[in-house]
């Protein structure tokens, strides 16, 4: 008797061990989706608060050049004077980022490639790509920078600019949400 009496413990110390064990992994996985909400909408504040500081700012006014043609060298304003729309990633932007973004602008332009309207700008991509990453020839930028705080921040976003190279649009790519890429570049595509 004293031996099932000892198993007999045993089972409900374990029992109660492993049955709390479970309530507080329960209660974790909750906290940790509280979590990611929190961190998801946070995320959108920050996206939101980003792009109203950058709107309307004006790019530096620069000589540009597609790929590694230096030789046929022309102004930034006399490229927008046709609309046209921008992607913006650098060599430190999340592959995922790029590639995702990528794959929207194939959806909503299934002729990307072909599509002049459509520019790519990648500083400090390596000169090996700037004649074919993704497609597209490379918009190389002579002043290396667009000159906008935007580009410190290593995320890539689309965007159109007046003739005066103001951002008229402006779309930071959020990497939890491709759907407002796709609506964005939706917009864009009715212009």
């Amino acid at each position: 008797m004293g031996n099932l009496y000892k198993y007999g413990c045993l089972l409900l110390l374990f029992t109660v061990i492993f049955g709390c064990r479970k309530d507080v992994k329960k209660e974790n996985e909750h906290i940790d989706y509280q979590q990611i909400d929190d961190i998801f909408v946070r995320n959108k504040l920050a996206i939101e608060k980003l792009t109203l500081a950058n709107l309307n700012r004006e790019i530096i006014s620069q000589k540009v050049y597609f790929g590694k043609d230096s030789l046929h060298l022309f102004s930034m304003k006399k490229l927008v004077k046709k609309h046209r729309f921008f992607f913006y990633f650098s060599e430190k932007t999340c592959a995922s980022c790029i590639y995702n973004t990528v794959d929207c602008i194939k959806e909503v332009f299934p002729d990307y490639e072909q599509d002049d309207k459509i520019i790519f700008i990648a500083p400090g991509y390596p000169a090996r790509m700037k004649e074919n990453t993704f497609g597209k020839r490379l918009l190389t930028l002579t002043k290396g920078k667009l000159g906008i705080a935007l580009e410190e921040k290593l995320v890539p976003f689309l965007f159109t600019v007046d003739e005066n190279l103001k951002l008229k649009t402006l779309h930071i790519v959020n990497s939890k949400d491709f759907t407002e890429t796709m609506q964005y570049l939706n917009t864009i595509k009715e212009e």
